[in-house]
């Protein structure tokens, strides 16, 4: 089913960045739903913020287009461990397609909709990890987009919260995939820039931090990949538009809910920073491995034991939206119990 509707924003607001070395791209809209994008093109941060922005939208707006399913009958269901430990309390549905099979399943609707409320019995818990949600021109764009995030979601939060999770260095990749002009603003600003990846996984996963001396000041960006130096690019990119968004995103409505129900991002600091610092493994290299929808299926598969579920979210503007569900060893809160050092990117 489709559903279409219109951008209700006017165009992004492009502005260079760090003497022109990045462009930072905003748009946002009445209702306080905005997106936001870095890059050292201006067209592609125009583009990836106009993308950010429909996703959002067609996030907020699903719970209104998709049927809710009280009760999903004899379809199979995607139930989060926390929820079965819960004793599997009520919970609302909504269809999804198995993106190995293509057979209907049920999936928590808390865990598709954004800004919603579900009915009574149900209590409200907040989507930790392994859900993603992507926006494209084409179907394909758009789930590789869900499938990336997914995957980077799960891995970050479920490492973070475990400490088994091990970063190879990637500082001295920076000249060779970075503007210069970029680095060298940093510096004058004397903020200082740390890439890790994930060691093991594939598609890479790379995490950016931007902090000052002693780690005070930190932001992060982070990025799935198949190519080491887009996902360096992307995740560095991240961290400088949310060094940005500290002191220029806009207060609303939306974004004050959310954050009352728990799903802002806590403040980094220097712990994170040792976090990081006390599990380097080595040195990484360049590396590029496909990162198509059959790879990274391959990819979650081999994380979650199962395959994702795929759940169509209304298209917007010419883009198409898509939402992933791996549910199986997620974190949930408070479902969970809560993490002494919160995961500062998911």
């Amino acid at each position: 089913m489709s559903h279409r509707g219109a951008v209700r924003a006017a165009g992004p607001t492009v502005r260079p960045l760090i003497n022109g070395a990045v462009h930072v791209a905003w748009m946002s809209d009445e209702s306080g739903i905005s997106g936001g994008a870095c890059d050292d093109d201006p067209g592609r941060a125009a583009r990836r913020a106009l993308g950010e922005y429909v996703q959002h939208v067609s996030h907020v707006s699903a719970a209104g287009a998709l049927p809710l399913l009280a009760d999903p009958g004899t379809l199979p269901r995607v139930e989060p461990a926390a929820l079965r430990q819960a004793g599997s309390p009520p919970c609302h549905w909504v269809a999804g397609t198995g993106m190995r099979d293509g057979a209907a399943t049920a999936v928590p609707a808390q865990a598709v909709f954004l800004g919603w409320d579900p009915p009574p019995p149900e209590e409200r818990w907040c989507v930790q990890t392994s859900a993603g949600t992507g926006a494209g021109t084409d179907p394909r764009r758009a789930r590789t987009a869900a499938l990336l995030e997914v995957i980077e979601r799960h891995v970050l939060a479920r490492g973070w919260r475990t400490g088994d999770i091990r970063f190879e260095d990637l500082d001295h990749l920076h000249d060779s995939v970075l503007p210069a002009g970029l680095l060298s603003g940093l510096r004058d600003h004397e903020v200082r820039l740390r890439t890790v990846r994930v060691a093991g996984p594939c598609p890479d996963i790379v995490l950016a931090l931007l902090h000052r001396t002693g780690g005070t000041a930190l932001t992060c960006g982070a990025a799935a990949r198949g190519d080491t130096a887009d996902a360096v690019r992307h995740a560095v990119y991240e961290a400088v538009a949310a060094r940005l968004a500290l002191g220029a995103r806009p207060s609303s409505s939306l974004q004050s809910r959310d954050r009352d129900r728990g799903h802002a991002v806590a403040a980094a600091g220097p712990a994170h920073l040792d976090f990081v610092e006390s599990r380097i493994v080595g040195r990484g290299a360049l590396r590029r491995a496909p990162a198509g929808p059959a790879a990274l299926l391959d990819a979650a598969d081999a994380l979650f034991e199962r395959q994702p579920v795929e759940v169509r979210l209304p298209s917007l503007d010419g883009h198409v939206v898509r939402r992933v569900v791996c549910h199986g060893s997620e974190v949930f809160e408070p479902l969970t119990p809560p993490s002494h050092l919160p995961c500062p990117v998911v």
